[in-house]
């Protein structure tokens, strides 16, 4: 899947930052939010759609997080066309224009996921997790 909130939430953002900082800070916080949104409601819409097939979803999971390199946005990016349908761009290195954009997976199974709840132990980084060092994890 892919979403973007598009350009002029960009352009807002960065006239923000000029004029009054605190307000260009909120406003990009509450833009990443509501990209976030976006993509739970898509997600939902997607789980609803497959349920009347007997089918069940993963969790998203989009490049630069864990071990999915974030160069992978470029192909996703392609496969999905998103440039065209949603005027997504990626440049070679990964990085989504505009920056108010989410790539991501999300798999489908004829099984229900039963471990609904994120844990250190289901996590690839475990053994390296500057969290998990300090004693705490990302859920804290």
């Amino acid at each position: 899947m892919s979403a973007t909130l598009g350009l002029e939430i960009e352009r807002e953002i960065r006239k923000l930052t000029y004029t009054d900082l605190t307000k260009g800070i909120i406003v990009d916080a509450c833009a990443t939010a509501a990209i976030e949104e976006v993509c739970d409601i898509v997600q939902s819409n997607i789980a609803k759609k497959l349920l009347k097939e007997d089918k069940y979803i993963t969790y998203r999971y989009s490049p630069g997080y864990g071990d999915l390199p974030i160069e992978k946005n470029v192909d996703i990016n392609n496969l999905l066309n998103s440039q065209k349908e949603i005027g997504l761009t990626v440049t070679n290195s990964g990085i989504m224009i505009p920056r108010k954009s989410v790539v991501a997976l999300i798999g489908v199974s004829h099984k229900g996921i039963t471990n609904t709840k994120k844990s250190c132990e289901n996590c690839s980084n475990r053994h390296n997790c500057d969290y998990k060092k300090e004693g705490n994890s990302c859920e804290n």
